[in-house]
């Protein structure tokens, strides 16, 4: 028995023959991606000349501590990363070396004062010499003056002129050995008071140096290495510590012959991890240096770039020295494009 009837199937028409939209989709979507990594590639390339983006580090003044001597460190009174509060100390050094020559410059010091001493004993027994020499050579001169009236009178013969003459003669010369040690003596004063005042001078000059051997912070500065242990024996110019002072700064390493021009005063924004500070440029340096290892490419010949420093604003939460950041426009839209619209 027939129930329903059904259409029958025209011969010339496939089922297979018809074609839906889902390949819209999947094009779409790879030529979203194949464009976001053409711009990726442009970017990663070509983006450092074009958009102002400069790599840098959180710095601060950074000063190493050494001395002029060889020492052994008795004391050492910091850790790395605490702060120091100007003239607290931070080191108690022991110098053999020093205390020794403190010990004969000390010595050669007392001689010549003992012998500056002895100078003046000799110069004040002169002193009381010279009159009494002035006086004998004044009265054997008056005595061959009387005795050579009386020749020219005829009172008395010659014999006795010749030994008048004779003692004013070594008189005279009494006197003028006395006269020339005074000034013998004098001058060797004077020399020898300069060689005291070079010795004294260099005493204090040591001992300035040494300050008994107590290094002390030169300001307010937090220690960022120590390179000493209590125990060791550090050389003439080797280094103690590294300290950090000053307020934090970014220095920044800019891609030379870009399109933008960094100015000095330009705001900009500073940012590191998910954080964004402001800044602004406060120096230009007119050099390039070489980037430091963080910042470096993997098999490629180091980079030079110019350097420049960037102040942080006022008020906001600095991030810690050392730490990674990058500097780049603090608009959206780059000054130079800017500029050429308006």
């Amino acid at each position: 028995m027939i129930t329903r009837l059904r259409k029958k199937q025209r011969v010339d028409k496939l089922q297979s023959e018809s074609r839906g939209n889902k390949g819209t989709v999947g094009r779409w979507v790879y030529l979203i991606l194949a464009s976001c990594l053409l711009l990726w590639l442009l970017d990663t390339f070509f983006g450092k000349y074009i958009f102002f983006r400069a790599d840098g580090m959180v710095m601060r003044d950074v000063s190493t501590i050494a001395v002029s001597y060889t020492a052994a460190v008795d004391k050492l009174n910091v850790e790395e990363g605490k702060p120091a509060k100007a003239g607290k100390m931070l080191v108690q050094l022991n110098s053999i070396d020093i205390l020794k020559q403190l010990g004969d410059l000390s010595i050669k010091t007392a001689e010549v004062r003992s012998r500056i001493a002895e100078l003046h004993s000799r110069q004040s027994q002169l002193n009381k010499m010279r009159p009494l020499a002035d006086e004998q050579v004044r009265k054997i001169a008056k005595l061959r003056e009387t005795e050579e009236r009386a020749i020219a009178k005829g009172l008395v013969d010659t014999r006795k002129l010749s030994e008048f003459l004779e003692d004013e003669f070594n008189s005279r010369m009494t006197r003028e050995k006395l006269l020339g040690e005074q000034s013998s003596i004098g001058q060797e004063t004077t020399a020898l008071r300069e060689i005291e005042s070079s010795l004294q001078n260099s005493i204090n000059r040591i001992n300035t140096a040494y300050a008994n051997g107590i290094v002390v912070a030169p300001k307010d500065v937090t220690v960022s290495r120590v390179y000493v242990n209590e125990g060791s024996v550090v050389k003439s110019g080797e280094p103690l510590l590294e300290l950090l002072s000053g307020d934090s700064y970014v220095l920044a390493y800019v891609t030379p012959g870009s399109v933008y021009i960094a100015e000095v005063g330009e705001t900009v924004s500073v940012k590191y991890g998910l954080k964004t500070l402001k800044g602004k440029i406060a120096q230009v340096f007119p050099i390039s240096a070489r980037l430091p290892l963080e910042f470096q490419r993997t098999f490629r010949p180091q980079e030079r770039t110019q350097v420049m420093r960037v102040d942080f604003a006022p008020n906001q939460d600095i991030p810690a020295t050392f730490t990674k950041a990058r500097v780049v426009t603090a608009g959206l839209i780059p000054r130079w494009i800017d500029g050429l619209f308006n």
